[in-house]
């Protein structure tokens, strides 16, 4: 059976041919679709004519068989292939893309590069914004790092150097500033960063027998007020122990005496408390020490510890 069928209109003696496609022995007509508001007719763009630049009056008529994107004037076909400054509307059906301030859509990168262009970060990793451009973020853990963090890292940025350092999962005294420790509570000394700390307790000086006066040395305060001191004798000598706070500054030590003893004895050192016997309303600065002198040459066994109170 042939496709069409052939129309004879006898009255006017014309033939007409309509168009038809046998299939099984059935033919079925073939119609050429067309959209328009009334007394208009506006052909639909089909497979074999797809272009660019079609009529906004065209906008109902664009072919399923091809992606269509408006560009603000006309429609124009979504490209299979991908390239770089296509105009607005004209973004690739296969590839990822991003307008650039140009008001043209780029290709996102398939490879991995620094310094890119903020229209081109690859697809295949992590990046992060420098400021100018475009960084990959690191799989590594790395200190001073100029351009792209480590993803699997916290890091701060040192104003000093300009670079990034790690925050670092310890938490250590005298950390350089930029580089806090994840979670830690830090206090400035002037120079680093230390822990904040809770009470502590110290020994000062170990159990010895003691003929002449003694030093414990310098110790250092991260952000007590007030401290709790024990002297405490287990063999007595003759005479008495002499005991002073020092404190220290940019200078020399400064001595602050307490109550002579001859027994074991505790003193408060803390702003506020009544003062009165072994309690001083005092504090303790961050450089401080203690010192026993003695009355006499006699034979001391003793030890002294302290509790530095918040």
């Amino acid at each position: 059976m042939a496709d069409d069928i052939d129309i004879f209109a006898g009255s006017v003696g014309q033939q007409y041919i309509i168009a038809a496609d046998e299939v099984a022995g059935k033919k079925y007509q073939r119609v050429k679709i067309a959209v328009g508001a009334d007394g208009t007719v506006n052909d639909l763009v089909g497979d074999n004519a797809a272009s660019d630049g079609v009529a906004s009056s065209h906008v109902g008529a664009i072919a399923n068989s091809r992606g269509y994107l408006y560009n603000g004037a006309t429609w124009d076909r979504a490209r299979v292939a991908p390239t770089n400054q296509n105009g607005i509307g004209v973004v690739q059906a296969a590839a990822l893309m991003v307008r650039d301030t140009d008001g043209l859509f780029r290709a996102v990168e398939a490879g991995n590069a620094d310094n890119q262009n903020k229209a081109y970060i690859p697809s295949s990793g992590g990046y992060v914004f420098n400021g100018t451009s475009w960084d990959r973020i690191r799989s590594g853990n790395a200190d001073d790092i100029a351009t792209g963090i480590p993803a699997n890292a916290q890091y701060i940025f040192n104003a000093g150097t300009g670079t990034w350092k790690r925050a670092p999962t310890g938490m250590n005294d005298g950390t350089s500033f930029g580089a806090v420790p994840q979670g830690a509570p830090m206090l400035y000394n002037g120079t680093s960063l230390d822990r904040q700390r809770g009470n502590e307790v110290k020994l000062l000086m170990a159990l010895a027998a003691r003929t002449a006066g003694a030093n414990a040395g310098i110790q250092t305060n991260h952000n007590a007020r007030g401290v709790i001191i024990e002297i405490l004798v287990t063999v007595a000598g003759t005479g008495t122990l002499n005991p002073s706070l020092r404190s220290q500054g940019t200078g020399d030590f400064q001595h602050l005496s307490l109550p002579n003893t001859a027994s074991s004895t505790l003193y408060v050192i803390y702003p506020g408390v009544t003062q009165a016997g072994n309690f001083f309303s005092n504090v303790i600065g961050r450089a401080w020490g203690f010192q026993v002198d003695k009355s006499d040459s006699s034979s001391w066994t003793y030890t002294v510890s302290a509790q530095q109170i918040v």
